[in-house]
């Protein structure tokens, strides 16, 4: 077995730190350090075993010679003939020994791919872990998930395959050895047409890896828009956008259609190249030997057809060739990937230092923050093209804007062509924007996009493509402060003061900067004596820490996990200190309503939970962890008044009590309970001290939280004035103890009827891919009038290769068409191997078009599903789950499947053509190849069995590894687990994903390295029966055809087990993304939504009806709304009050249509259950 994922990381850890450490312009070299530590003993011995299987490969032509000179000795002097025993027993177990030594160079091979791919998969979930702040905001989810999914499964795959190509120059060398040894001068003649097919081959590579790297490249952009779609799902919905964010997807998928087909179209030429123009090259040197030493027909069969063997041998290494530049092109392009990503800028390592004061917690003294540099990525050519085209459109759209507004025509405007993009101000494109007509009905909330493209990344780079160099904003400005041990410090600031930005501070996300020039300046005037010997440049404040430190950020992350795992969070169970913490938060009556109490399984970014909810188990987070030091990011917003007043009291000031706490809040009703306060404007502090001490200073709290003058401080003193009112308050906690009571009820039946796990378990197929899924991807290839031209030009280069392959026997044999002469006979050869080099040639063509049709339909249908699917369907599936069908499965189906699902289909025509080729002169051949075929097909049926759940293990194996990730680097993840110091955790839990989808990796690919070995018994056991019926019934000539079709009836045989499972795994990824095209759940259409047209004047009031509606989110689970019946009327102002889950979101869910509702709800008159 490999090694596990701990083991690989840390064994090239060190080296890539090392050889990261090299200055610019050499970057380090990620595949000399996976070689130097991963490879080894590993490579080595797999290439000294394929040494010997090369050998028994190359020996058989020669070995077919002896024992055809035998044949005919035996045909003319039948006393002299020997059975040549030895080498007919070499020449039989030859298939054998030479899978056996393959199988066993593999095994190595594929143990080193899998720690390939675990390696960097550590090490690149490693690096999220430490990226600071700006660059995690400028590297998308979706380049990351490509990296996981795509990249490093594309080398650990790739470099194994590549090495190989250290044996090429044997398996080339050594037969044209043979070859020259025969056929002397005529030799070079094939040598001397490959060494031009080898550079256009090398041309044709680099094409090919051209339009790979643009795939990719535009595969991120396609997965960064589709992550973003998936996640804000909700909100989509909501807006009705499925439509807008359908076409920018599709929009960024038809970039990756044009690199598909030009992909396509290099890689089935480089094949088809390799495959074929040995038959021509073959068909041009026997021509020419024959000629030129006058072979006379009678010897044709022993002095030619074993050397073709020869000959035929060098077409293995040339076919491996192409495919070897192909991988060399992806190693080459996902290495550099992974690579920049590894180099990116990481958080600043701050040695952690004690207060100078003792009885602080927390000093920071005369400190800016910012959050970082940006990363500095240089664009690739293909991205610098897209940028110029981009600036060119905006600019010409621009100079027909401008002329329309001023009545000119665009073409005399030849002044404005010389206008630079990156000149245009913000405001004038701003004052463009708000002059373009609007593609959104103006009852939408949701601004209209521009007709210009925004100002997107490119804006940010210059014309070489390099990064621009932009200032740094600060988040917080000369900022000085103490936190005294088990005080609670409230910060108090308007929106963007800067309150987040301070608890990031302690937690570490943001980074020490240079106080700038003018800071130094008020630091000299504030404090003369400490800062007159100290440069301005070189002045940098400090932040002192001492304590542990909980985190609970503005925006509650919750990850996949239970109720009880949220809160323990990593912590053992502590029964009586868990209790203690959810009757502080305020949680145990929201435990009575959950399905399965504190069990209850969360959905992705808690799905099945309110906000205030989220916000509480988060609190409950922090107070379980029983940590020194609590930064409390606004906890109280996000909850009811009465509820944050029990949080506050019982759990802030309560459990928390002789904690050193600092709470971000506006909510001004509590601040005579603080012992300091820190009041922030313009990311500066502005004051500090305790309430009394700001008050006799005058400064009024109100103007600090808000940006609006006197009406909100209005609204501010209404706010605390209502919140005082203890009788409102005891009036809504007596609402809450009956709810309580009446929960108690239907906890039973909760329970038992809605106790199942949120999140559903991945389906998974049983048995072989079906018939009709084969047919399904047959017609998205083509379509019925296109279906028998592709499957034509499938067939008609093996139906022509085969037939070569009998006339070979027709041109040494007298009696066979007399009437045509010996000539004409090689002629005819030589015209069919340029026929298969041409229909080759147009083969190429119709798959390149064909696959870019599939690869288009596919994620079309995919996509229209999903956009489709229930609300209830995304609460139930982990995004990881839907992003592996977008990112895994969409690519094995671009860049695989045709090149596969051709070469099986190949394959199975390559060998019915080689048994008619031997039974049209030996019907007696049959009675062999028609039971090996029968064994060759039980033994694929025997393998495929268990090959085809290992593969879709595999597949299902992969999500959780996005999944987790995904939740490491969404929102406020990376924060929490860093404040938490959870980071080794995390990995932990991420390297065992990554294990588990190793280890069904490598069963998957070690089965097919047994089935290889057992299908090679039956090749080396049709062999002996070839020769020794041969010998006794055959001719020379048709003994060497026999021989011939049995050496390439076994590897085809061979073949054909070996890529019927690939094509099943490969055809499994399309099962997977069919599955969620064709059998999801579905909302209604829009055109059922639409057969009800609204009157012109709809609507004429804001009147909305709700009569007795009751609503859950799916089948299962508890109705959140029961029999619900109200009206609205225009015009009205309505406040929904009630407890944290009580159901006031589910009215708006219910409004918007989230879920499907049976009673009915009309908005102005109009009924929405049966559409408008």
């Amino acid at each position: 077995m490999s090694d596990k994922c701990i083991t690989t990381t840390k064994l090239i850890e060190t080296n890539w730190q090392k050889s990261n450490d090299i200055p610019e312009p050499n970057k380090p070299s990620l595949l000399k350090v996976l070689f130097s530590d991963l490879g080894g003993f590993k490579l080595f011995f797999a290439v000294l075993i394929l040494i010997p299987s090369t050998g028994f490969l190359i020996c058989q032509p020669s070995l077919m010679k002896e024992i055809m000179k035998q044949v005919m000795i035996k045909a003319t002097m039948p006393e002299l003939a020997k059975f040549p025993y030895a080498t007919a027993i070499i020449l039989i177990l030859s298939p054998f020994l030479r899978i056996f030594f393959d199988s066993l160079a593999f095994r190595f091979l594929i143990h080193f791919s899998s720690d390939v791919r675990s390696a960097l998969a550590g090490l690149i979930y490693k690096k999220s872990l430490i990226l600071n702040i700006s660059t995690q905001s400028n590297v998308d989810q979706g380049r990351l998930i490509s990296l996981l999914s795509t990249d490093i499964y594309q080398l650990g795959t790739m470099i194994s395959q590549c090495f190989q190509t250290i044996l090429i120059p044997i398996q080339i060398f050594v037969p044209f050895g043979f070859v020259c040894y025969y056929w002397g001068v005529c030799s070079l003649i094939f040598f001397g047409i490959m060494v031009i097919v080898i550079p256009l081959q090398l041309i044709i590579s680099v094409a090919f890896v051209k339009y790979m790297k643009s795939y990719l490249i535009h595969n991120d952009e396609r997965n960064k828009i589709t992550n973003e779609t998936f996640l804000g799902i909700r909100a989509v919905k909501m807006s009705g956008l499925e439509k807008i964010f359908s076409e920018n997807i599709e929009r960024a998928r038809g970039k990756q259609l044009k690199d598909i087909f030009f992909f396509t179209f290099w890689l089935q030429l480089m094949v088809s190249t390799m495959r074929t123009a040995p038959s021509f090259v073959n068909s041009a040197t026997i021509a020419a030997y024959i000629l030129s030493k006058n072979i006379p027909q009678s010897m044709f069969a022993v002095e030619v057809q074993p050397t073709v063997g020869f000959l035929v041998m060098e077409t293995i290494p040339f076919s491996q060739l192409s495919f070897q530049m192909q991988g060399i092109g992806i190693v080459i392009a996902s290495q550099q990937r992974v690579r920049d990503f590894l180099i990116l800028p990481e958080l600043q390592k701050v040695e952690q230092k004690k207060p100078t004061n003792p009885e602080n917690a927390v000093e920071v003294t005369n400190a800016s923050f910012g959050w970082g540099d940006p990363p500095e990525i240089p664009m690739s050519d293909a991205e610098k093209q897209e940028m110029k085209k981009e600036q060119e459109k905006r600019k010409q759209q621009m100079i027909q804007q401008q002329c329309k507004q001023e009545g000119k025509n665009p073409v005399v405007q030849t002044e404005l062509e010389n206008v630079s993009l990156n000149s245009i101000s913000s405001q004038e494109q701003i004052k463009i924007n708000s002059q373009s007509p609007s593609i959104i009905p103006s009852q939408s909330p949701v601004p209209s996009p521009s007709p210009f493209p925004s100002p997107s990344v490119y804006s940010e780079y210059d014309s070489d493509g390099k990064k621009k160099k932009m200032p740094q904003k600060k988040a917080l400005k000369n900022i000085t402060f103490s936190l005294p041990k088990g005080s609670l410090t409230m910060v108090i600031g308007a929106v963007g003061s800067g309150k987040s930005s301070l608890g990031s501070v302690l937690i570490g996300d943001i980074e020490l900067m240079n106080n700038d020039e003018d800071e130094q300046k008020n630091l000299k005037d504030n404090n003369e004596e400490n800062q007159k010997d100290q440069l301005i440049e070189d002045v940098k404040g400090e932040v002192r820490i001492d304590g542990s430190i909980a985190y609970c950020p503005q925006i509650a992350w919750i990850n996949s996990n239970t109720v009880r795992g949220n809160i323990t969070f990593g912590s053992d169970y502590n029964e009586e200190k868990y209790n203690d913490v959810i009757r502080v938060c305020a949680l145990e009556p929201d435990f009575q309503i959950f399905a399965a109490g504190d069990q209850t399984a969360i959905g992705e970014k808690g799905v099945n939970l309110s906000g205030g909810q989220k916000a509480r188990i988060q609190l409950a987070r922090a107070v379980y962890s029983d940590r020194d030091i609590y930064i409390l990011d606004d906890p109280l917003s996000a909850v009811d008044a009465h509820v944050g007043k029990i949080l506050f009291e019982k759990c802030i000031e309560g459990q928390l009590k002789g904690k050193t706490r600092m709470l971000m809040t506006n909510q001004l009703q509590y601040i005579d309970q603080a012992d300091n306060v820190i009041l922030l404007r313009d990311k500066m502090i502005f004051a500090q001290g305790t309430t009394e001490e700001l008050k006799k200073k005058g400064i009024s709290f109100e103007q600090f939280i808000v940006k609006g003058g006197k009406k909100h401080e209005k609204k501010v003193k209404i706010q605390q004035q209502g919140l005082q009112d203890e009788k409102l308050i005891m009036k809504e906690l007596n609402v809450y103890e009956e709810e309580k009571d009446e929960n108690k009820q239907n906890q039973k039946e909760n329970e038992e009827n809605a106790a199942k796990q949120i999140i559903t378990e991945e389906e998974q197929d049983t048995g072989a891919v079906s018939w009709s899924s084969y047919m399904d991807y047959v017609f998205t290839l083509t379509n019925k009038r296109t279906f028998i031209i592709y499957f034509f030009f499938l067939a008609i280069v093996e139906v022509i290769v085969a037939y070569e392959s009998w006339w070979i026997g027709v041109v040494g044999t007298e009696t066979r068409y007399p009437k045509i002469s010996y000539y004409w006979k090689i002629g005819i050869y030589a015209l069919l191997g340029v026929a298969i080099l041409i229909f080759s040639y147009i083969r190429v063509a119709t798959s390149a078009f064909a696959n870019k049709r599939s690869c288009k339909i596919i994620h079309s249908d995919l996509l229209k599903s999903l956009l489709k699917s229930p609300n209830s369907f995304y609460d139930t599936t982990p995004l990881g789950r839907i992003i592996n069908r977008f990112s895994g499965d969409i690519g094995t189906c671009d860049q695989w499947l045709i090149a596969i699902f051709n070469w099986v289909v190949t394959l199975w025509l390559g060998v019915a053509g080689q048994i008619i080729v031997v039974a049209v002169d030996t019907p007696w051949f049959l009675t062999i190849g028609i039971p090996s075929l029968i064994i060759f097909y039980f033994m694929m049926v025997l393998y495929r069995r268990a090959a085809r759940n290992i593969i879709r293990l595999s597949a299902m194996s992969r999500s959780p590894v996005l999944s987790h990730f995904g939740e490491t680097v969404t929102g406020a993840g990376l924060s929490t687990i860093r404040a938490y110091q959870l980071e080794n955790q995390w990995l932990q839990k991420f390297e065992e994903f990554v294990d588990n989808w190793s280890i069904r990796m490598i069963l998957s690919e070690e089965g097919t390295k047994w089935a290889s070995l057992y299908t090679s018994v039956i090749s080396s056991a049709f062999m002996a029966g070839v020769v020794l019926i041969g010998w006794s019934q055959m001719s020379a000539s048709h003994l060497g055809v026999a021989i011939t079709s049995a050496v390439w009836f076994a590897d085809l045989g061979l073949m054909i087990v070996e890529q019927n499972v690939s094509l099943e795994s490969k055809m499994t990824s399309f099962d997977r993304i069919r599955f969620y095209s064709s059998k999801l759940p579905s909302e209604k259409s829009r055109s059922e939504i639409n057969s009800i047209d609204p009157p012109k004047n709809w609507p004429s009031e804001g009147y909305i009806q709700y009569d007795n509606v009751t609503f859950r989110y799916r089948s299962g689970l508890p109705y959140v709304l029961r029999n619900v019946s109200l009206n609205l009327q225009g015009g009205e102002k309505i406040g929904v009050c009630g407890r944290t889950g009580a159901g006031k979101s589910s009215l708006l869910f219910a409004l918007f249509r989230l879920i499907e509702l049976d009673p009915k709800l009309q908005p102005t008159m109009i009924d929405v259950t049966t559409g408008f």
